[in-house]
């Protein structure tokens, strides 16, 4: 997923390919959190409404933004990707490419449709 996204805002001549990557990665991951925190607050009730304001909703997000840059950043490893990848066919990237659409649409459309379901 990395070397897709990441080559893909490189052939785009993006000049902050990294960051690019990193926040695209984490829609479909925010969303997979937000999925497994709705069906614990769905099967315990105690953890439904934790009462947090906005600012402390916005602190979370950037502490996870924060704590995934240091996880998965690291361009080095990224550009060696780019390299490893770059002899495939075109049925793998065909089917790389629809992977990422499927994951990605997929974890957003989960989240949503489990909202009106569990709640």
């Amino acid at each position: 997923m990395i070397y897709r996204l990441y080559s893909w805002r490189l052939e785009k001549k993006d000049d902050t390919p990294g960051t690019t990557v990193e926040l695209l990665m984490c829609i479909p991951h925010y969303c997979q959190i937000l999925t497994i925190l709705s069906f614990i607050a769905y099967f315990f009730p105690a953890f439904k409404n934790p009462n947090l304001n906005k600012l402390q909703v916005l602190s979370i997000a950037l502490a996870f933004q924060l704590f995934y840059h240091l996880i998965i950043y690291n361009k080095e490893r990224w550009m060696h990707y780019v390299i490893e990848f770059e002899n495939e066919t075109l049925t793998q990237r065909k089917k790389g490419t629809l992977f990422i659409y499927l994951y990605t649409i997929g974890s957003i459309a989960l989240f949503l449709l489990i909202l009106p379901i569990l709640f």
